[in-house]
Formats: C-alpha cells, structure tokens, sequence
C-alpha cells in the first residue's frame, strides 16, 4: 500500500473540489459517472438465477474512475481533434481552388497531399427554428487540433495526478470492473 498522508475520500474530495472550481461543467460530468456505480450480480436464495444490483464504488475505484475521464477530456479528446484534422485534411485531394478533375480522382487516397481545412460544429441543427432579428447568429464552433507540446504536458500532468493518487500498487480498473 502506498503512504500517503491523506485517504482516499480526501483526495477524491479535493479532486472533485479543485476540478468544480476549474470546469463546474466537467465536475458535473465527473460526479454523474461517479454517482452511477457499478452492476453485481448476486444470487437469489435458490441459487438458481441471479439478480443485478448497481452499487457505488469503494473511493478508490472513484479516484480511478475519475482519472481515466480526465485522461479522456485532457489528452484522448484532443489526440481525436488532431486525428480527424488529418484525417479530413487527407481525404479531400488539394487542387486549384478544391476542384475535383478527372486527374484527381485518379489519385488513390494515400497519394493525397493533407491540406489544412477547416472544421466546425454547428452548435444549433438545421431542424431547429432559427431565431428571428439580432438573435439570428450563425453559431458555429471551429475545431482546431492542439499543439504537440501541449498534448505531452497535459498527458505529463494526468500522470503526475495519476501517480499522487495511486493507493495500492497493482490495482487497475481492470481488475474490480468485472
């Protein structure tokens, strides 16, 4: 067990705590994936059939639960972004002014050149009625991939969180998520 001067329930409190002052939106988040627990399956007095139960983690299932949703909002996000940046950026050959010719559809896509293009998100679909007058506002939310340097002090940040809160050496979600 590693020693520390602090229990798990503290440190999941001061994480959560630090992260609601930071993101309230991303500590909603976190308390909603820690708040929903895990599904057992215990025997019925015949033990003929099993029933399923949710239960809440023990703290430092939550402190492990709340680290890999970190991961995922600090480093697995971002690493997306840039992946499909590429990827959209392969997928449409560069030509004089983005014009598809009999040439370019030639080419397999492993011969294109990536380009940079530009990605949004449409925060209001097209289903939805459009607001009349001054409200009438395009809302759009371009993606842009993160610099590498920042990606690598992100993912060095989460291990450093990750190490601070490690209580039993060996233990990995893996092993309690069954």
């Amino acid at each position: 067990m590693a020693s520390h001067e602090y229990s798990p329930r503290q440190a999941l409190a001061l994480l959560l705590r630090k992260v609601r002052e930071r993101d309230p939106d991303l500590a909603i988040g976190l308390e909603a994936v820690i708040d929903a627990g895990k599904d057992v399956f215990l025997p019925t007095a015949k033990e003929r059939r099993k029933y399923r139960k949710t239960v809440q983690f023990t703290d430092e299932q939550a402190l492990d639960i709340a680290l890999q949703a970190l991961r995922a909002h600090f480093v697995e996000q971002p690493r997306l972004a840039t992946s499909a940046m590429s990827e959209f950026g392969k997928a449409v050959p560069e030509t004089e002014g983005n014009r598809r010719d009999e040439e370019s559809f030639s080419q397999s896509p492993s011969e294109y050149e990536p380009h940079a293009i530009r990605v949004e998100f449409e925060l209001q679909t097209e289903t939805q009625v459009a607001p009349k007058g001054d409200e009438a506002v395009d809302q759009t939310v371009p993606l842009s991939p993160p610099e590498k340097e920042f990606l690598d002090e992100q993912q060095a940040n989460v291990d450093r969180l990750t190490a601070l809160l490690r209580f039993e050496e060996g233990e990995s979600w893996q092993q309690w998520r069954n």
